[in-house]
């Protein structure tokens, strides 16, 4: 009998890769939806807020892209994970313990 082609580890990784593309369109979505906002309570104007969203974006991300891509090559992946986990974490403890609407 022959093996598959496809085992269910490369099944499960597309489903991660799918995931992980969903959750970053999303949140790209979500700052286009903000914009409104954002630009009222600090008083931005339109090119500031094309720059925060575009340009920027892209510049810092493409920046980050290349140094943990080159410090994943070099050092422990799954250290790398665990503390990109920690840093989401103590991020998302910031975003709860922040005051809202208080101005």
């Amino acid at each position: 009998m022959t093996q598959p082609a496809h085992d269910w580890r490369s099944h499960y990784a597309l489903l991660v890769l799918l995931f992980v593309y969903t959750m970053s369109f999303i949140d790209r979505q979500i700052m286009g939806l903000l914009v409104r906002p954002i630009k009222q309570k600090f008083g931005m104007s339109d090119t500031a807020m094309g720059l925060l969203t575009g340009l920027a974006f892209a510049v810092f991300c493409s920046a980050l892209v290349i140094a943990f891509g080159r410090y994943a090559d070099r050092s422990n992946r799954a250290g790398l994970r665990l503390e990109h986990q920690a840093l989401r974490g103590l991020a998302a403890g910031a975003c709860a313990s922040s005051a809202t609407g208080s101005a």
